[in-house]
C-alpha cells in the first residue's frame, strides 16, 4: 500500500510526478476472517473488599473467556462453578448471577446473563 502526500495540490493525482511531498509504502497482510473458537477462561479476583450482609449486584469474581475468529462467535452453554473454600456458603449466599461485561473488564450489573440456582450443599455447586 502506498500512501502519497503532497504539497499544494487537492485533489492528488497518483500517478502524476510532483515536485514537493512524500511518498510511503507499507505491506497490508490482509487475511481472510476464520470461525471463532475457545481459547481459555480464567478466574479472577480483583474485588476483594468485605461484603456487607444483604448486598446484591457486588462483583465477587470474574471470569475471563478468551476466544480467536470473528466469525459465527460461540455461545457460552455451561459454566460449572463450586463454592469450595467458603466458611458458610449457604448462611451467606441466596443466590448467584452472571453478568455479561463484553470486552469492557470492569464489573457492570447491567447485562444480566443468568440467574443461577443455589443448591444446598457447597460441593453440589451451582447451576443454570
Amino acid at each position: 500500500m502506498r500512501v502519497r502526500c503532497v504539497q499544494g495540490t487537492y485533489p492528488v493525482d497518483p500517478c502524476a510526478e510532483y515536485s514537493y511531498g512524500e511518498v510511503h509504502d507499507y505491506i497490508a497482510n490482509i487475511t481472510p476472517p476464520v470461525a471463532m473458537s475457545y481459547v481459555s477462561s480464567t478466574a479472577t479476583q480483583t474485588a476483594i473488599d468485605n461484603v456487607s450482609l444483604g448486598s446484591s449486584d457486588v462483583q465477587i469474581i470474574g471470569i475471563q473467556v478468551a476466544t480467536s475468529g470473528s466469525l459465527s462467535p460461540i455461545s457460552a452453554t455451561s459454566l460449572t462453578l463450586n463454592s469450595n473454600g467458603s466458611t458458610n456458603f449457604a448462611g451467606d449466599v441466596t443466590n448467584a448471577k452472571i453478568y455479561y461485561t463484553g470486552t469492557d473488564p470492569n464489573f457492570a450489573a447491567s447485562n444480566l446473563l443468568v440467574l443461577l440456582q443455589i443448591f444446598q450443599h457447597p460441593s453440589q455447586g451451582y447451576s443454570n
